[in-house]
């Protein structure tokens, strides 16, 4: 199977909707060229996609697990229904399905991680503290979710500590009751 090789592939997601890969043909190519030490995968969507994605896993962190929970690219699609039995074929006979996904995976949690931190550094440089602190304890809670227990401890710690900075001693968010989720 003669497969063209790109060095990136995009994936299209948001919080409400499932993960869509549009051209399986495109995955099985970076997954073969980053077998080689080469190739890589990107996530890409408009700013308001951006934005309902993330206003998505804040208003529940568990959205985050669900869209992961859609990464299957064997029940991908192809633009051409005739071409999908061939390029299907040619994946199980190299990198396979099982590892295509966990590639894609993998990229969706790192991206993830990238995109809370930025996100909370954006209301930081504005001078939205508390805003700042609720996308980071959400960080803290997917990091904590992925069995990244040290990391997340680390982060709740600062954000109590900028809370403690920030706002008032009697506000809800400090202590106890802030561990929201």
């Amino acid at each position: 199977m003669s497969v063209k090789r790109r060095e990136s592939v995009l994936l299209v997601l948001s919080a409400c909707d499932v993960v869509v890969c549009r051209c399986v043909l495109e995955l099985h190519a970076i997954a073969a060229k980053k077998e080689e030490g080469g190739g890589e995968f990107a996530v890409a969507m408009t700013a308001e996609e951006r934005l309902r994605f993330l206003w998505g896993i804040k208003a529940s962190y568990r959205e985050y697990y669900t869209m992961l929970g859609t990464v299957n690219a064997e029940r991908s699609e192809c633009s051409r229904p005739g071409d999908r039995l061939s390029i299907h074929d040619g994946i199980r006979s190299s990198v396979g399905f099982g590892k295509l996904s966990r590639m894609v995976f993998g990229v969706l949690e790192e991206w993830m991680e990238g995109q809370l931190r930025a996100q909370a550094a954006t209301c930081q440089e504005t001078g939205e503290y508390a805003e700042a602190m609720q996308w980071t304890h959400t960080l803290s809670l997917v990091l904590s979710k992925q069995g990244r227990h040290a990391d997340a401890l680390a982060i709740q710690e600062k954000v109590l500590e900028n809370f403690r900075r920030v706002l008032p001693s009697d506000h809800p968010d400090i202590g106890e009751g802030c561990a929201r989720e």
